[in-house]
């Protein structure tokens, strides 16, 4: 594992009960990226990299105690900001391994193509989530991503752009 809960929350800005992202498993690098010394590698140098990260449908969600009374699902809205959530950590692939708790990230959603909403997600199972970097332009990038159970059954699947900031943290805050 590459990071848990409280790592997690170190980068990512957002909070319960709106935090959809447990622990970051995996970030993959396509080969034959390189890093140069000195700086920050950019999105279009990491093209093709893939996260792969977890969330628990917990029973006690809030969102859960009305979608839907006696028969929880968690919400397909969710599920896309979930891989959203996840493919934050793409961000992992530009800063160095050893630099990361210096950042933090500024993702904002701007569009969603291609979303499938394929089985139901539901408490208590710990879901998949597997997101891979398509393109880049500019601030823009594009992901394509898929949600899974425990059975290893596809539940979800949507593509999306987002604006991503990465920020260098104040060191005296």
């Amino acid at each position: 594992m590459i990071l848990n809960k409280d790592e997690v929350t170190n980068f990512l800005p957002h909070r319960e009960p709106f935090l959809f992202a447990d622990e970051i498993e995996q970030v993959i690098i396509p080969d034959g990226v390189v890093r140069p010394e000195g700086r920050l590698l950019t999105p279009k140098e990491i093209l093709g990299s893939k996260v792969i990260g977890y969330f628990r449908v917990r029973e006690n969600l809030e969102v859960l105690k009305g979608h839907f009374p006696g028969q929880p699902i968690f919400p397909g809205v969710l599920q896309i900001e979930m891989t959203a959530q996840i493919s934050a950590f793409l961000a992992l692939a530009i800063i160095p391994k050893d630099e990361y708790k210096k950042y933090s990230i500024d993702t904002k959603l701007v569009s969603v193509d291609r979303a499938r909403f394929r089985k139901e997600a539901l408490p208590p199972e710990r879901l998949r989530v597997e997101s891979i970097l398509v393109k880049s332009r500019g601030c823009f990038n594009q992901y394509e991503t898929k949600a899974f159970n425990e059975k290893n059954e596809l539940i979800s699947e949507c593509a999306f752009m987002a604006s991503v900031e990465i920020i260098e943290k104040n060191p005296n805050s």
